[in-house]
């Protein structure tokens, strides 16, 4: 059961990816107000996105399942909020747009790092389950 749950999650994830590379390579060459639109679109998926995971975090079965969940979205939280202030500070100290660019793309390569990690976890989540799931189908095919 858990193999197919993991089948369509995989595949949500490749469709997810193919969207991503395509917003990439496409805000390179669209223009600033085509792109800008773009950013809207993208950060309205990403509250909805934020929304269903806060409610699939509240009525899950597992304690420790919703505890994670919780912290991955404070530290989302976190992350905006840092953003935010960040940027508002480099704005207000007078900086030139130039650092704020900067500021911006060093974050976006420590995205795409943390991005890459976050799917390597993934991956060993779904196969520690799956290792947990076969050892669990031995033993009652053993004691039955």
């Amino acid at each position: 059961m858990g193999q197919t749950i993991f089948a369509v999650k995989l595949y949500e994830l490749e469709q997810q990816y193919e969207k991503l590379l395509s917003r990439i390579h496409l805000c390179q060459e669209d223009s600033p107000k085509r792109l800008k639109e773009e950013i809207e679109d993208m950060s309205k998926e990403c509250r909805e996105e934020r929304l269903s995971l806060a409610r699939r975090t509240e009525n899950s079965r597992s304690p420790a399942v919703s505890a994670l969940s919780k912290a991955q979205l404070s530290y989302q939280r976190q992350v905006e909020k840092i953003l935010d202030n960040e940027l508002k500070n480099l704005l207000s100290d007078g900086q030139i747009q130039e650092n704020q660019a900067e500021s911006k793309l060093l974050y976006a390569e420590y995205s795409i790092d943390f991005a890459l990690l976050s799917m390597k976890e993934a991956i060993l989540a779904a196969m520690s389950a799956v290792l947990e799931e076969k050892n669990y189908e031995k033993w009652r095919n053993d004691n039955e």
